[in-house]
């Protein structure tokens, strides 16, 4: 049922399983969800790198294989003085990296971030 409105429509997926301010602990059904069913339908899936791990082992090629146009992993929840996103096409991959800022623990960066692609 889903298919013809993802031919038409690029779908930005940007998964729910962990929040970058925490409090969200998805069960592996949901994960086996969304690499099974929603993925498939995606231009484009932006996990963070919990997200990631939970769905694609850690690897963003992972989603591509289960059917991803692309994929951008949002590097904020990483260490060290910079973060890293990763954008992963089928043909290779770009990372974005920039110094990273002392601001806290935040809600909705990666939903925003998902809303402006």
């Amino acid at each position: 049922v889903l298919t013809p409105i993802a031919d038409a429509v690029p779908l930005v997926l940007d998964p729910v399983l962990s929040a970058t301010a925490g409090g969200l602990d998805a069960p592996a059904e949901l994960a086996r969800v969304y690499r099974e069913r929603l993925l498939p339908l995606a231009a484009v899936f932006t996990p963070n790198l919990p997200e990631l791990t939970a769905i694609g082992a850690g690897r963003a090629s992972v989603a591509i294989e289960h059917g991803a146009g692309a994929v951008l992993v949002k590097g904020g929840h990483g260490d060290g003085p910079q973060s890293e996103d990763l954008l992963q096409l089928p043909g290779g991959h770009f990372a974005f990296r920039r110094e990273r800022l002392p601001v806290g623990r935040v809600r909705g960066t990666g939903c925003a971030l998902a809303s402006a692609i």
